[in-house]
């Protein structure tokens, strides 16, 4: 992939262990599980798996799939908050949000 090793982070979720690592302006993840070492790893297999909680809450909130994708690629004071639950941080995150690249 050509990163840095210090910039993989190793993280827990719902799904397990996962590698979180910078993909342009953003991070992608992938679980540790989903890693087939026979083959050649794919980083873009599931790159929000990190995201997963933030996204419910999204979810919860009303927004569609294709709005919540767009939000994680918003710009904002500080990244995507991806493992909130509580709709009303949530929704303070939201209000600090400065472009959104609607059908990116």
């Amino acid at each position: 992939m050509g990163i840095d090793e210090s910039l993989i982070q190793v993280i827990d979720n719902e799904k397990g262990k996962a590698f979180v690592y910078p993909h342009g302006d953003h991070k992608h993840s992938t679980l540790i599980s989903d890693i087939d070492t026979t083959k050649p790893f794919d980083p873009h297999g599931d790159p929000h798996a990190h995201d997963k909680v933030g996204m419910a809450t999204l979810k919860a909130l009303g927004f569609d799939d294709e709005i919540i994708e767009d939000i994680l690629h918003a710009t904002a004071d500080t990244e995507f908050p991806s493992n909130e639950t509580d709709l009303e941080k949530m929704k303070a995150w939201l209000a600090t949000v400065k472009y959104l690249n609607i059908g990116q």
